[in-house]
């Protein structure tokens, strides 16, 4: 094994030279993702946030799972009380994560020729700095089983198009399928890499129109018999179970929205391809002015596809209609999270198949034979356009921590302040049950997050003080543990109903030797 000194890793002439022998660049991608993965969100994986459905599942538990259709979670969940991995652990769950996307960043990168050092160092740092990523990190609890599902995806689709026996196909789709039973979004990322695989493939191997039709015949029977496999088990699930699917994000109706709906969501798939701040205006992916490096890199890709279909289309017209054909379904699939649910519905925790606009970006600027004027320029152009945006994925990251931090220390000092004025009330026994009227608690002194209106991903952007978790959260966070009763019994009672909202005085009172709060 020959020795790299400084000057060959300054050379990527070199570099590539060498990959053959010591398969540099997938360690250097495997290296750099758990770098940028720690510059992203080292506040998450070192400090502990819980609020929302972390503050209900810290101590066991990986959310909901068969009610949700996620029959693979409830499996995770089960091998997980059987092994002790118990507690929402950030720093434990948060490398696991950091590792499986550094595993998933080499399969793409060898799968997809990516042998530029500077491309394999910058799209590890897209990959792991993305929303998805920081949105787990908000579900720590249920991070590792999440990732675990897009791994189970990649490496289902990455099977199938390796390898052609029929044992290596079966394998592909249960896993595909079993990927869907943790987050039924994973669909988008299998569809995806099935998709940019095929047109790397036509554009290397020509093929005749009944060739072709049986060609993306198999990959399309593929996805739907993993999605049957899915809805087969998930059906059994639900049986065994005596369990029904919640509406929640529209699980409940998935296919059976009339075709019309479905046709207004393909087309939705279009324009938030072209515009992504503006048509989801509830997790925006590219704050300020990051939607310019998008469009630039947008317009990079789109000059490589039309480059690479000019050059095809002396060799074989009909060839280059199957591979534009394939082309034109790639803003469809990276979007797939839109179609099969509500566009209102879906956010940064659904969106990772969107990483594979740039697996195909980075393949197209990959491909030697693919000439272009001033290559080089655009090669430079495209490095930073990724380097900001990994940049801008790292600060978003940590932006969206520290408003987390803020609120939930905000959150422990109102709760604090409350039980502490609960126990100093007048005729209170600590024997007594506490009662608490109105869920909504208005409080005029608190700003629970100035200064952070921008923020977007779940669960950031969700108020803590008045989540549904916040009865947990006190007991998790101050400690303060008592007997909580309904408030139906109190809330009518003519002498609750003369008392002002908290924090005003007179808004907690013992009554029938119950402590009544009302907010």
């Amino acid at each position: 094994m020959n020795k790299i000194s400084i000057n060959d890793l300054i050379s990527e002439s070199k570099i590539v030279s060498t990959v053959k022998n010591i398969n540099i660049l997938y360690k250097i991608t495997f290296i750099f993702t758990f770098i940028w993965g720690i510059f992203a969100h080292g506040m998450a994986l070192f400090n502990k946030y819980s609020f929302h459905d972390d503050m209900t599942n810290i101590y066991y538990g990986t959310g909901a799972t068969i009610s949700s259709g996620r029959w693979m979670l409830e499996i995770f969940e089960r091998i997980k009380l059987h092994l002790d991995f118990y507690y929402s652990i950030p720093v434990f769950y948060g490398f696991l994560v950091i590792l499986l996307i550094a595993v998933i960043n080499v399969l793409l990168v060898e799968f997809f020729s990516v042998k530029n050092v500077y491309f394999c160092v910058f799209f590890s740092g897209l990959t792991v700095s993305f929303p998805t990523v920081c949105s787990l990190f908000g579900f720590m609890f249920t991070s590792f089983y999440y990732i675990l599902g897009i791994f189970m995806a990649i490496l289902g689709a990455w099977l199938l198009c390796r390898y052609k026996q029929w044992y290596m196909t079966v394998v592909a789709v249960v896993l595909m399928g079993s990927s869907l039973g943790v987050y039924q979004a994973n669909i988008g990322i299998y569809i995806s890499f099935i998709l940019l695989y095929m047109i790397k493939d036509t554009s290397e191997h020509q093929r005749k129109a009944k060739a072709f039709c049986r060609y993306s015949f198999y990959y399309i029977v593929c996805i739907i018999v993993s999605f049957l496999f899915y809805l087969c088990v998930n059906k059994l699930a639900l049986s065994l179970f005596h369990a029904t699917l919640t509406d929640y994000q529209g699980i409940s109706s998935m296919g059976n929205v009339p075709l019309s709906e479905y046709f207004q969501r393909i087309i939705y798939t279009y324009r938030i391809f072209i515009f992504p701040n503006h048509y989801n205006e509830i997790d925006v992916i590219y704050f300020s002015k990051s939607i310019l490096v998008y469009w630039i890199i947008l317009c990079v890709t789109a000059l490589l596809t039309i480059t690479l279909i000019i050059q095809k289309w002396k060799e074989y017209k009909l060839y280059v209609l199957e591979l534009l054909i394939l082309i034109l379904f790639v803003p469809l699939a990276i979007n797939f999270s839109y179609v099969i649910t509500e566009p209102s519905s879906v956010y940064s925790l659904m969106q990772y198949s969107h990483i594979f606009l740039y697996v195909y970006f980075l393949w197209l600027m990959a491909k030697s034979d693919l000439v272009v004027p001033k290559k080089h320029v655009m090669k430079t152009i495209s490095t930073v356009c990724i380097f900001l945006l990994v940049l801008v994925g790292c600060r978003t990251a940590n932006t969206h921590y520290l408003s987390a931090e803020l609120k939930q220390q905000r959150a422990i000092s109102y709760f604090t302040v409350l039980v502490a004025n609960i126990k100093s009330t007048e005729n209170y026994k600590d024997d007594y049950p506490v009662v608490f009227i109105n869920e909504k608690r208005k409080d005029l002194s608190l700003n629970e997050q100035d200064y952070f209106e921008f923020i977007s991903y779940m669960p950031y952007r969700l108020s803590v003080i008045n989540n549904y978790s916040w009865e947990k959260f006190i007991t998790v966070w101050t400690g303060y543990n008592p007997v909580i009763l309904k408030e139906d019994e109190f809330k009518n009672l003519p002498e609750v109903k003369n008392m002002p909202s908290y924090p005003d005085d007179g808004s907690i009172k013992v009554i029938d030797r119950t402590v009544v709060v009302k907010f």
